[in-house]
C-alpha cells in the first residue's frame, strides 16, 4: 500500500512501527559533528540531584517523610549518581528538614549512589554522622556532607547569620572533624554572579571563597547562581576567575532558571571543562532570601540537553520524569520542567497508532441512536492520502502514550451516518468519536486490540 501520510497538527513526530520510540530516552553514542568541531565537550557528566534537599526545603507545607523517602528511592532507580538527601539544620530554621534522621534511615541506599547531606556547622555535622556510632542503626549515618558559603556579605548574613569570613572559620571546624571521620566534604558557594541585596558580585570574590573551600579540603566546589541572574557572559567571566584558583576538575555549577538562562549557562560551563552539574527534579526549589527567584534548573531538561549533545549521564530519562511527576502530585504543584510540560503526562513510553475503522461525529448523533459507533470500515488504496492526527497523550496499558489517529480519506458514508439537518455540511478535521485498533509494540512484536475514543 502506497498511501500518503499527512500530519494535521503543529507537532512533527517520527514513527517507527515495531519498536518503542522515544528519541530523548537515551543518550546518543557519539556527539554531533558540529559540536565536535566547535568545542571539546566532556564525554560524561555527573548529575548531582539536589531536589530532595534544596528543592523541598522551602515548601510551605511539610512534605510527608514517606513521600521524601519514595522520591529519593525513585531518583536512585533512575541512575542518578548523587542525590542530596536532606539537611541537618535546626528544625527551628528549616522545619521541612526536621525528619532528616528518619529520611536517612528509610531510604534504600543503592550501591554506587552517594547520598550527601547538608551540614551548616559542626553541630549539624556531628548530628549527621553520629548515627553511625550511637543508638541509631548504622545505615542512617551520612557518609558524605556538604557545607555552604556565599560570595556576598549581605547574603551570608541573611542566610547563615554571619560574615563570609566567619562562615569560613566555622567550616574549618567541620573540615577538621570530617577529616578525622574520613567523611568527604563538598562545598557550595552561593551568589556567584549576582546577589538580591548587593547586585552584581565580583568574580574575584567568588574565586576567593572557592579557593578557601578547596584549600580546606573540599573535594568539589559547586558554584551557585542562586537567583538565576547569570548569563553566558557573566558565567564565563566568573569561571575564568575561579579556574585560575581551583582546578576545573574540582568544580561544579548550580544554576537557577529565573531568567531562562540556566541551560545556556550550563553549556558555557561544559565548554570550559566543567563536568559536574547540580539540578533539581521538576525544577523544585527557590531561595527564601531572594524574592521572585525561581527554582533550580530541572534535572529532566538538563539530561535531555546533555543526551542531545552526545554526553553520557547514566540517567534513565523516563524513570527520572516519573519521579518528577510523583513529587509534583504529592506537593500539588506544577513542574518547572519544560520537557515534562511538552509531553503533557510525563514520559511518553510508546506511540499509540490508532487505525481508525469506524467514526461518528458528535454533532451528527440523534436522540435514540445506539451507543455503538456508526460508519463503514475504511480501507486505504494505493495513492490515497492518510491524515495523521495527533490528539495528545493518554494513559493506555498503564503508561503514557502519544496517540495518533490514522484517518483514511472520506471515511464517512451517508448510508451509514445519521445527519442532523442543522449540521448537514459540518465537518471536523478529525472525528469527535471513533473506534479502531490500538497498535502497541512489545518485546514479542506488535499487538493490537480494539479501542474506542470519545470527545477527541
Amino acid at each position: 500500500m502506497a498511501a500518503t501520510m499527512r500530519l494535521v497538527n503543529r507537532t512533527t513526530l517520527r514513527l517507527r512501527m515495531g519498536q518503542q520510540y522515544m528519541s530523548f530516552s537515551s543518550a546518543p553514542k557519539e556527539k554531533t559533528a558540529c559540536v565536535k568541531a566547535a568545542h571539546a565537550l566532556p564525554q560524561t557528566v555527573k548529575i548531582v540531584e539536589v531536589g530532595p534537599r534544596d528543592g523541598l526545603q522551602n515548601e510551605k507545607t511539610v512534605v510527608p517523610t514517606e513521600a521524601k523517602i519514595n522520591l529519593i528511592n525513585m531518583l536512585s532507580e533512575s541512575g542518578l549518581p548523587v542525590i542530596e538527601a536532606t539537611s541537618f539544620v535546626s528544625p527551628k530554621w528549616v522545619p521541612q528538614m526536621a525528619d532528616q534522621v528518619e529520611v536517612m534511615k528509610g531510604i534504600i541506599k543503592k550501591p554506587g549512589v552517594s547520598y550527601p547531606v547538608l551540614t551548616p556547622n559542626l553541630k549539624g555535622f556531628q548530628a549527621a554522622v553520629s548515627a553511625t556510632h550511637c543508638c541509631v542503626p548504622l545505615k542512617a549515618g551520612a557518609s558524605e556532607v556538604a557545607i555552604f558559603g556565599a560570595a556576598s556579605e549581605l547574603f551570608s548574613k541573611k542566610n547563615i547569620n554571619c560574615s563570609v569570613e566567619e562562615s569560613l572559620q566555622r567550616f574549618e571546624e567541620v573540615m577538621k572533624a570530617a577529616k578525622e571521620a574520613a567523611v568527604p566534604v563538598r562545598g557550595y558557594v552561593s551568589c556567584v554572579v549576582g546577589c538580591p541585596y548587593e547586585g552584581q558580585v565580583a568574580p574575584e570574590k567568588v574565586a576567593h571563597v572557592a579557593k578557601r573551600l578547596y584549600s580546606m579540603g573540599c573535594y568539589e566546589i559547586s558554584l551557585g547562581d542562586t537567583i538565576g541572574v547569570g548569563t553566558p557572559g557573566s558565567m564565563t567571566k566568573m569561571l575564568e576567575a575561579v579556574t585560575k584558583e581551583v582546578p576545573v576538575s574540582a568544580l561544579a555549577v548550580h544554576c537557577h532558571d529565573t531568567y531562562g538562562q540556566a541551560l545556556a549557562n550550563i553549556l558555557i560551563a561544559l565548554q570550559m571543562g566543567i563536568s559536574v552539574v547540580d539540578s533539581s527534579v521538576a525544577g523544585l526549589g527557590g531561595c527564601p532570601y531572594a524574592q521572585g527567584a525561581s527554582g533550580n534548573v530541572a534535572t529532566e531538561d538538563v539530561v535531555y540537553m546533555l543526551h542531545g549533545l552526545g554526553i553520557q549521564t547514566g540517567v534513565d530519562l523516563s524513570k527520572l520524569m516519573e519521579a518528577g511527576a510523583f513529587i509534583c502530585r504529592t506537593i500539588n504543584r506544577k513542574t518547572s520542567s519544560k520537557l515534562f510540560v511538552i509531553t503533557e503526562f510525563g514520559p511518553v513510553l510508546s506511540v499509540a497508532v490508532i487505525a481508525v475503522r469506524h467514526m461518528h461525529h458528535h454533532h451528527e448523533r440523534r436522540a435514540g441512536d445506539e451507543d455503538e459507533l456508526q460508519g463503514p470500515q475504511a480501507d486505504v488504496g494505493d495513492g490515497e492520502e492518510v491524515i495523521v492526527a495527533d490528539v495528545g497523550t493518554a494513559r493506555l496499558l498503564g503508561v503514557a502514550v502519544k496517540v495518533l489517529l490514522l484517518i483514511p480519506p472520506n471515511p464517512f458514508s451517508c448510508d451509514h451516518v445519521h445527519h442532523h439537518p442543522e449540521h448537514k455540511h459540518h465537518r471536523q478535521p478529525y472525528p469527535s468519536k471513533c473506534s479502531g485498533v490500538f497498535v502497541h509494540s512489545t518485546e514479542e512484536g506488535l499487538e493490537g486490540f480494539p479501542v474506542h475514543f470519545a470527545d477527541l
